[in-house]
């Protein structure tokens, strides 16, 4: 468990000097440039997402997804679900995270993700979702 905690702070930290020091959204390995089915009327968030390792043997990741706000002063909210078999993904995209995921007709395979209307907690804090 030490390993994971460790983990979970080190993100912390990554994602809060993430936000302040480059809140112009810089493309990376973990930047998120593309989704299937975003609408294309709309402008992606910024947002990275990748894994994490979570064992001492490397055998093992987490996968986190990391909205920052332009807010330098902004906290840092690290979003785990409860379990078992509840992802933090849901969270992200039909809780509090500023995409969301809609059925838009009656085929079982077309869905639309776009920007939640109502506005996000990415709004006014660095969010990271871990699963």
């Amino acid at each position: 468990m030490k390993y994971l905690e460790t983990t979970l702070v080190f993100a912390a930290v990554q994602a809060a000097h993430m936000s302040i020091n480059d809140a112009r959204c810089t493309s990376n390995d973990h930047y998120v440039c593309y989704l299937p089915y975003f609408r294309q009327d709309e402008t992606l968030p910024c947002s990275y997402a990748g894994t994490l390792i979570s064992n001492d043997e490397a055998t093992h990741h987490l996968f986190y997804w990391f909205y920052p706000t332009e807010d330098e002063n902004a906290p840092v909210t690290i979003w785990l679900n409860g379990g078992p078999g509840a992802s933090s993904t849901f969270a992200n995209f039909l809780l509090n995270g500023p995409l969301e995921i809609t059925h838009n007709s009656p085929s079982t395979s077309d869905y639309d993700v776009h920007l939640k209307a109502a506005g996000s907690w990415a709004d006014i804090s660095n969010m990271v979702f871990v699963d």
